[in-house]
């Protein structure tokens, strides 16, 4: 369920996302005996090593079948005018872009933490986590508030300790299997996020955005994608670009709101 200004909701923005997080939560499904660790249209765009390398040997993203104009996997960086409560100065990690046919598009908003502790989040799914009590579960996108993903980076992983993860950006996983969700808590990686839902985006409608500047890409980057502070994680993906946020316009609500 999107917030969207000017609705009926009796409760404030924060307050009403809690809410919608912990009906959610209470309802977290995970993957259970399946062997593949994202549903079937994002595993369709995870990143392959090359032929011949070994399973730590970087990947090359190759450009998809007839498409020469957005690339995956890529970050996201919304510009000033997105004022969507879900997208505000928010960086998504593209992992998945059809434009055509029935595809869309398919990613997770990286620097949006949510109300709720790992701790609490993973007690529903009787599953003990050994990192950091303060750590907070992050808010992936609108879509699907009750599909967890784990986001990790794979640098210093055993063959063993990714089965059930696919790699969706060089150096970067993702899993939904609760057999891979329950090895990482007993051992959380440094760099680590649980994402509730998804941002996901009908055919045709991402690229409309970026035609509008909406959005702007930038190279994969796991300082940004795992950074702590929300914030650090938008300017980093500008600064990456040499864009200074400083020197971008500033909007408020009813300055032609995006999305």
């Amino acid at each position: 369920m999107r917030w969207v200004r000017g609705s009926s909701d009796p409760l404030p923005p924060k307050a009403a996302e809690r809410t919608r997080l912990l009906s959610g939560w209470l309802r977290l499904r995970w993957v259970r005996g399946s062997s593949d660790p994202l549903p079937p249209k994002a595993a369709r765009y995870t990143c392959r090593p090359q032929a011949g390398a070994s399973r730590m040997a970087p990947c090359r993203v190759a450009p998809m079948s007839g498409l020469d104009d957005l690339e995956t996997p890529t970050l996201l960086v919304a510009m000033p005018q997105v004022l969507d409560p879900f997208f505000f100065r928010a960086v998504v990690l593209l992992a998945a872009h059809e434009d055509g046919g029935e595809g869309g598009s398919l990613g997770f908003v990286v620097n949006r933490p949510s109300q709720l502790r790992i701790d609490e989040v993973l007690r529903e799914l009787d599953i003990e986590w050994s990192g950091g009590s303060d750590a907070t579960a992050f808010v992936g996108g609108p879509v699907q508030p009750e599909v967890g993903t784990v986001l990790l980076s794979l640098d210093g992983l055993t063959g063993l300790e990714r089965d059930g993860i696919a790699e969706i950006a060089p150096g970067v996983g993702a899993t939904q299997n609760i057999l891979a969700l329950r090895t990482l808590a007993r051992s959380a990686p440094d760099r680590m996020r649980l994402l509730l839902g998804h941002a996901g985006w009908a055919p045709g409608q991402l690229m409309q955005e970026v035609g509008r500047s909406d959005w702007l890409t930038a190279p994969i980057d796991e300082s940004i994608v795992f950074s702590a502070d929300p914030v650090d994680a938008w300017s980093g993906a500008l600064a990456s670009l040499g864009i200074d946020p400083a020197s971008l316009p500033s909007w408020t609500a009813g300055d032609g709101d995006s999305n």
